[in-house]
């Protein structure tokens, strides 16, 4: 049964709303309550939950279109699943023969006191070869070249030392890595000393490659992409062009001669430091 997906009523003076996304496609499996699609309207972008679990059999509004209050966007088959998984076959247990025929042979194991079946080939020359026969190591081949294997990688030195507080912070101004400074202080601690020793000889040490060349500024203007507005976008820009033709806007200027209150401050401040610890500002002139 085909359930229709209605936009639903989310505020008294909303009559249409925008299509942002649709969280699923055709075809998909949804939950009742689950989230299907996010829709806008001019105040507010919300998300729109399935009101019964089925399949999306069908989307009528596409991403970005823009739908009324109250109009069908899409349809849910109640009750559908999605496709089965698929089977995988299972493995045969018998292995063909010349013949096309199997045979078997019982093996009783002392260990464990039970009785085994093993599967045996007919027409084989050896009886036994239905058994599993054991492993047989082979002898190691003598070695074809004289170049010693080579040694193991050593391990990060950050691994094995202990950082020590005051090379933390050496580390952290210079911006080196703990595993880029040999550690030589007791216990293998890395300490504020090798820090300062790793940075005077990466500052010393020679460049050994010129600096890659900045790449060449592309010429000509930039790419502009006309890309639709939002209806909160749209209802914020119709707002502020409607205050800035209804609002008066007005800035004024005020010109004070302020010779007198500079020479009173003048005379004041060495009492008032003296007396609060702190000069005299032109604030106090302004409050009064």
């Amino acid at each position: 049964m085909a359930i229709e997906l209605v936009v639903p009523k989310v505020g008294e003076s909303i009559t249409e709303v925008q299509i942002v996304e649709w969280l699923k496609k055709e075809g998909d499996r949804v939950e009742r309550d689950g989230n299907l699609a996010v829709i806008e309207t001019d105040k507010a972008t919300v998300e729109l939950p399935a009101p019964v679990a089925g399949v999306l059999s069908k989307i009528l509004k596409t991403k970005g279109s823009v739908a009324k209050v109250g109009e069908v966007i899409g349809y849910i088959e109640e009750g559908a699943v999605g496709a089965p998984p698929e089977t995988v076959a299972a493995p045969a247990t018998a292995s063909k023969t010349e013949s096309g025929t199997t045979g078997s042979a019982m093996n009783f194991g002392p260990e464990t006191g039970k009785i085994s079946v093993i599967k045996k080939e007919e027409g084989t020359k050896d009886a036994g070869s239905a058994f599993p026969k054991p492993e047989v190591k082979s002898k190691p081949e003598a070695k074809s070249s004289l170049t010693p294997p080579a040694p193991p990688a050593p391990a990060a030195n950050a691994a094995s030392s202990t950082v020590m507080p005051a090379a933390a912070r050496a580390l952290a101004e210079s911006g080196m890595n703990a595993a880029d400074v040999q550690a030589t202080g007791p216990g293998n601690r890395l300490l504020k000393e090798d820090v300062l020793k790793a940075v005077d000889s990466k500052a010393n040490a020679p460049i050994a490659q010129a600096a890659t060349p900045a790449p060449a500024s592309v010429a000509g203007s930039r790419n502009e992409e006309a890309v639709p507005m939002s209806m909160l976008r749209r209802k914020v820009a119709e707002r502020l062009v409607q205050a800035q033709q209804t609002a008066a806007l007005l800035t004024t200027f005020n010109e004070v001669d302020m010779t007198e209150m500079m020479e009173l401050r003048k005379r004041h401040q060495d009492a008032f430091v003296k007396k609060y610890g702190i000069k005299l500002g032109f604030m106090s002139f302004f409050v009064k």
